[in-house]
């Protein structure tokens, strides 16, 4: 995408010049990155962007390898030579934000901020991307897969204050918290098949609370692995108050939508919310926990 200058991306490369573009100038306000087939460009300069797309659309004939113009996406009108006009085809989210996506991730074109991709799953149903196997001790094993649930989407670029806005980082936490409460219930569903989790919400609160403890260890974890085996510059300052409560609000409202069977698991949510301990976090994180700033995840069916 073509955006103004702020902040660079976590990597640096160089946009090689297309065809008709002069030397091999290496540019410093442009990065390039590659994972197996899929390439994203990002630079400051219209031109250098208009280069690439127009060299990629052309294809390489000798070795018989071409693009989706389908497939490709751009935040800008490109006019190539023969007259072909390319608009732009961003996601674009309720609050009215563009992103493009990209290998699990999403790249906010204004400001680079970058959050996990969820719009795959949108309009499946989230258990046919789990693998559940049955157990003689089904409350260890619900424990053990809603951690599995959450360490993918802890990723040091998610909760880097150099990258993401405060109010972005705990909207990826919250928003992780929401599709493990999801794959949680779909679990419940497999594991506990002779235990009725509104007759017996223990396992469902143990499986609650120690995934957001481990949340919280695994938050820190992710940055300081990336600072020191990794000689990042990650920052990230969230507190352990606060993603205690988006890990309460998130299953709050992923099980609220379930309240027949978890009667009671929401009657004990709704008191710890409640505690005087959270008493300013409420207001505080009101914006992250906006339904509108998560309205993908009421398009996945659990």
């Amino acid at each position: 995408p073509n955006r103004p200058p702020p902040a660079p991306a976590a990597a640096a490369a160089t946009i090689a010049p297309a065809a008709g573009v002069s030397g091999s100038r290496r540019r410093p306000d442009s990065v390039l990155m590659r994972l197996v087939d899929d390439s994203l460009a990002i630079t400051t300069s219209r031109a250098a962007a208009e280069a690439f797309i127009t060299r990629l659309v052309a294809g390489f004939p000798d070795f018989n390898c071409s693009i989706n113009p389908g497939k490709t996406q751009i935040n800008f009108t490109v006019t190539l030579p023969d007259g072909t006009q390319l608009t732009p085809n961003v996601w674009k989210s309720k609050d009215g934000s563009c992103w493009v996506r990209w290998c699990g991730l999403m790249i906010n074109v204004v400001n680079l901020e970058l959050m996990a991709d969820y719009t795959r799953y949108s309009g499946q149903h989230i258990a046919t991307s789990l693998t559940l196997n049955l157990t003689e001790r089904p409350g260890q094993m619900l424990l053990q897969k809603v951690l599995s649930y959450m360490r993918p989407k802890m990723h040091a670029l998610l909760l880097d204050t150099v990258i993401n806005s405060p109010l972005t980082i705990r909207l990826n936490i919250y928003q992780a918290f929401l599709l493990s409460f999801m794959k949680m219930h779909c679990a419940i569903r497999c594991l506990l098949i002779d235990r009725c989790a509104g007759e017996d919400p223990r396992l469902v609160l143990r499986a609650i609370q120690g995934c957001i403890n481990y949340t919280v260890g695994l938050v820190r974890g992710r940055v300081s692995t990336a600072r020191r085996r990794l000689q990042l510059d990650v920052r990230c300052s969230v507190s352990r108050c606060h993603i205690r409560w988006l890990g309460l609000s998130a299953a709050r409202r992923v099980l609220g939508r379930k309240q027949a069977t978890y009667r009671e698991v929401l009657a004990a949510l709704d008191k710890q919310l409640a505690d005087a301990a959270y008493r300013h976090v409420r207001t505080h994180l009101a914006p992250v926990t906006e339904a509108g700033r998560s309205a993908v995840f009421n398009e996945i069916l659990y």
